[in-house]
């Protein structure tokens, strides 16, 4: 962390943005210890700990712990029958055979008019995530190259993939696309015992959301209790919460030293409070470690500072004060990385960037003068400052459940309407944060 506020102080953002990547990419590897058990090939239930890492794509192995983290042990599913996170996942180890037929537009099979569709299938040991069990079951995987399997099991029938299948064939000026929903035959046959669930079929997209409702009115059909398991949902993603808090902000300028005074002023640092609303927007299923992270706060700034004996390019001055009174409406845009997770609680370290723009920009130079002629008092407008400032952020903290504790640095280029006058903002935060 000190790396990236060193680097942020420096003279070039570009230092900044390597050293955030080298440090999340430092973290990334870290994962979560959950509670969890495993199935062993004998059917025992062994307790203990597993490397949650919020699995997008399916596992071809699992880190499980019996006795503490430091003594992880790897399983495959060739030897286990399944292992599962309390709360959360159920996996079962199965032999399936898999269409592996690519559903991506510039990877489809092409054929002749007049040739014989086929697909490419393989058969392999998988961890298979339960969505249902039941009468029908209902089992969902991923591969390696994003496409999603989904897999329906009847009472005692073999477990048999549901599939989707795309293809392109000679059109007669182009190639023409084929979308064939098989899914959708192998269903009706494989439900034709409940008649009410027919145009349920017909409108079942082939996704987990769809399928996973379908199969579940479809144990219903017989009897109120058919579904013995059905995964749990998952809470929304998507939340607002509130935030507020205190900082700390340092003015500067830097310039042609002929030209401009501001440079030479003495300016005292302003405390500042802000507060806002905030939302969170999941990236990806692994939401819980990677967020993308707004805000829309309500900040001050007032800042002043002291100059004798100044000799500018306007007016001599024996000694005069110079204030800022900002106002600000602020809209930050940050990545949220938890790079540890223990329990209810997350450590986590965030960067991004914010724009403010200024409902209020007042300034005002005071003091007194004794040019051409005896001393007199002066008060004037500094200059007319500008509305937007833009800024960089990175930030670290601590959430428990609904609560967050943040400590930020923000360094933005001020208010200076100047390209020879430099002006730059320093401020440190701690914030308070209430997720809903």
């Amino acid at each position: 962390m000190n790396e990236i506020l060193c680097s942020f102080g420096g003279m070039k953002y570009g230092a900044v943005c390597l050293c955030i990547i080298l440090f999340q990419q430092m973290i990334y590897a870290q994962s979560t210890l959950s509670s969890g058990f495993i199935l062993t090939k004998s059917n025992d239930t062994l307790r203990g700990k597993i490397r949650d890492k919020d699995w997008d794509i399916s596992p071809n192995f699992i880190e499980f712990s019996n006795t503490d983290s430091s003594d992880l042990k790897r399983y495959t599913p060739d030897s286990i029958s399944g292992f599962g996170l309390d709360g959360k996942y159920l996996y079962t180890s199965k032999k399936v055979v898999m269409d592996i037929s690519s559903l991506s537009i510039d990877k489809l099979m092409f054929f002749n008019k007049n040739d014989t569709v086929k697909f490419r299938t393989v058969t392999k040991q998988v961890f298979l995530n339960i969505l249902v069990l039941g009468r029908m079951s209902l089992y969902f995987q991923k591969d390696e190259t994003g496409k999603e399997h989904f897999f329906v099991k009847k009472d005692t029938d073999t477990l048999t993939e549901i599939v989707l299948q795309k293809y392109l064939s000679t059109g007669l000026y182009s190639k023409e696309l084929h979308t064939v929903e098989r899914y959708k035959f192998q269903l009706r046959y494989l439900m034709s015992d409940c008649s009410q669930i027919a145009d349920v079929i017909t409108k079942a997209g082939y996704n987990e959301s769809d399928l996973t409702e379908l199969v579940i009115k479809y144990n219903k059909c017989f009897s109120s209790d058919q579904n013995t398991y059905i995964k749990p949902s998952e809470k929304s993603n998507y939340r607002i919460g509130i935030i507020a808090g205190i900082g700390s902000t340092n003015l500067s300028f830097s310039g042609l030293a002929d030209d401009y005074y501001l440079q030479e002023v003495l300016w005292k640092p302003s405390v500042m409070g802000t507060f806002g609303l905030s939302y969170t927007i999941p990236i990806q299923k692994s939401f819980q470690r990677h967020i993308f992270y707004t805000e829309l706060l309500f900040k001050t700034i007032n800042i002043s500072g002291t100059m004798d004996n100044l000799k500018s390019f306007k007016y001599p001055t024996n000694n005069a004060t110079y204030t800022f009174n900002l106002k600000y409406l602020k809209s930050d845009f940050m990545y949220r990385y938890a790079f540890i997770r223990t329990g209810k609680t997350d450590f986590f370290v965030n960067f991004g960037a914010s724009a403010s723009y200024a409902i209020q920009n007042e300034n005002r130079v005071v003091g007194t003068t004794n040019y051409k002629g005896p001393t007199h008092n002066i008060d004037t407008l500094i200059f007319s400052g500008r509305d937007l400032e833009i800024a960089l952020l990175v930030g670290a903290g601590v959430s428990l459940r609904h609560f967050s504790f943040e400590i930020r640095h923000e360094r933005g280029d001020g208010m200076s309407p100047f390209p020879e006058l430099i002006s730059s903002l320093k401020s440190y935060y701690c914030l308070l944060g209430y997720n809903f």
